[in-house]
């Protein structure tokens, strides 16, 4: 008898449709989420920092998922579109150093992608770590014996102007449910032509993965 065989790349499809529904249920405060289109194995990102020493930052990102996903060791990468000086990212190509989060690699039993979003979103929270196993030693170090000289740095890639809650009130109604976005106020990819894409998500599930919020409720 010959039995029928899915491909496991089918199968690594459906998981990171699981992925996607799963960052949907694990409310990611103050960030902002769509997979892009040409590829399920391609997130773009959006982090938005209101505390801490990089607070006013809007940062775009990109998760690229392993080609072998979900059967491989190996973690998923983020990486910065902007130069950020922090000891847990690489000044060389902008990733984010995510092997102290995930010491035994990548578990297909339990680990998920918002995991990754999460350890991401929480290095601009907690910043130091011991130079040897940095990223950036040179920022680790800063941060320990000059800490007013690494601020002054690290502010060098915040974009975002002051926390305005007139500004953010409409998000914050979106995502309460009451009130519909304004075409003016959704986050346009265009203006990135290198990184945009529709997603490979059917729009009902897609809608639900945009996040732009931070302490709303």
């Amino acid at each position: 008898m010959q039995l029928f065989c899915v491909p496991m790349k089918i199968f690594g499809v459906y998981l990171l449709a699981d992925n996607c529904d799963a960052v949907v249920k694990n409310f990611i405060e103050g960030v902002y989420i769509t997979p892009g289109a040409e590829s399920p194995l391609v997130w773009f990102g959006l982090l938005v920092v209101r505390t801490g020493i990089f607070y006013g930052g809007l940062f775009r990102f990109t998760i690229t998922i392993p080609e072998e996903f979900p059967d491989t060791n190996e973690i998923p990468i983020v990486q910065f579109e902007e130069s950020l000086f922090h000891p847990l990212i690489n000044p060389k190509n902008n990733c984010v150093d995510l092997n102290r989060f995930f010491p035994s690699g990548w578990q297909r039993d339990r680990n998920h992608i918002y995991q990754v979003i999460t350890a991401t979103q929480g290095i601009f929270f907690r910043c130091q770590c011991d130079p040897s196993q940095a990223a950036n030693p040179e920022a680790s170090i800063l941060l320990k014996e000059n800490r007013s000289k690494f601020v002054q740095l690290a502010h060098n890639a915040v974009r975002f102007t002051p926390w305005d809650d007139l500004e953010m009130e409409p998000y914050r109604q979106y995502l309460l449910g009451k009130k519909e976005l304004s075409e003016n106020k959704k986050f346009n990819w265009k203006k990135h032509p290198i990184k945009n894409g529709l997603s490979w998500v059917k729009n009902e599930q897609n809608n639900s993965l945009f996040y732009l919020c931070d302490h709303f409720c």
